[in-house]
């Protein structure tokens, strides 16, 4: 059912994962950001963190600068992303709260 409400968003359930793990992560003093940390946040493999990423990266939803480790990023929302992250977190909100009606 969740597939089915992002579908309209153009945005796989991984991708909306990763988008709501980078803002939940977010932390000021800290500049890069592990995709282990992302990964594990998520329970999917480094593998897949990676390639959602460079995904949300082609798309302009995400804007990402390497450290001196391939695997710490400078991980931030684009604005695009940022408001593809809250469309999406209204839907699946929306639905949400049908839960408690009688059908």
């Amino acid at each position: 059912r969740v597939r089915r409400l992002l579908a309209p968003e153009k945005v796989a359930f991984t991708q909306w994962l990763v988008l709501e793990a980078i803002v939940e992560l977010e932390h000021p003093e800290q500049l890069a950001m592990s995709q282990v940390l992302i990964a594990e946040r998520l329970n999917i493999s480094e593998r897949v963190t990676s390639y959602t990423v460079d995904a949300l990266a082609e798309r302009g939803l995400v804007e990402r600068d390497a450290e001196d480790c391939p695997f710490f990023w400078n991980l931030q929302l684009t604005r695009r992303g940022e408001e593809l992250r809250r469309r999406c977190r209204r839907r699946l909100d929306g639905c949400a709260s049908g839960f408690g009606e009688a059908a």
